[in-house]
């Protein structure tokens, strides 16, 4: 039996010298399991702090989740 979980997040992205250069979108991910046990993450929130002139494309984050009826995900 599929059972689907909904993960929403709100990305927030602001300018770090001026609070009124923000915003922020909302991403839903769903996650489609074969069983019961829902993945388990580290922390309940996370924040990065990413330099205005990163180039495009580069990660600046990963976030790991353990899902104990197939092992980890990244």
């Amino acid at each position: 039996m599929f059972q689907v979980q909904l993960y929403i997040l709100t990305v927030e992205a602001r300018d770090k010298s001026d609070s009124s250069h923000r915003t922020n979108v909302t991403v839903y991910i769903n996650v489609w399991d074969e069983n019961d046990n829902a993945p388990s993450f580290p922390d309940d929130l996370y924040t990065v702090s990413v330099s205005e002139n990163v180039t495009v494309g580069m990660p600046f984050v990963t976030i790991t989740a353990d899902d104990v009826d197939t092992g980890m995900y990244h």
